[in-house]
């Protein structure tokens, strides 16, 4: 089991490193989040890499953002997936740099 991701009340999970974030980075660093959620939403009528796509099109438009990722892993195994079985977890996964901080996040499904 893992334990639950802390948030700030905007949903952006809570780290030290959110302190070097400065006013207009820290303003947008809830688009992170927010980006999880639209994959999660998407994945329930489409495959996990139009999903990925869909979901990543307003943090590309956004250029404080540069993404390294955005996954849909298998939960045991952590390995990508290019399907979801209804009776295994799967945790979609992001890395970003905000200007020059990384943000990592993840949620489970």
């Amino acid at each position: 089991e893992c334990c639950p991701t802390l948030r700030e009340e905007d949903g952006l999970a809570m780290s030290s490193r959110n302190l070097r974030l400065n006013a207009l980075e820290r303003k947008n660093a809830p688009l992170v989040y927010k980006t999880l959620l639209k994959t999660a939403e998407l994945l329930k009528n489409q495959a996990p890499y139009e999903a990925i796509l869909e979901a990543k099109k307003e943090m590309i438009s956004n250029k404080l953002f540069e993404i390294e990722y955005l996954e849909i892993v298998d939960f045991e195994t952590l390995q990508p997936t290019t399907s979801i079985a209804k009776d295994k977890k799967y945790a979609i996964c992001i890395a970003t740099y905000l200007g020059d901080i990384r943000l990592i996040d993840n949620i489970m499904i």
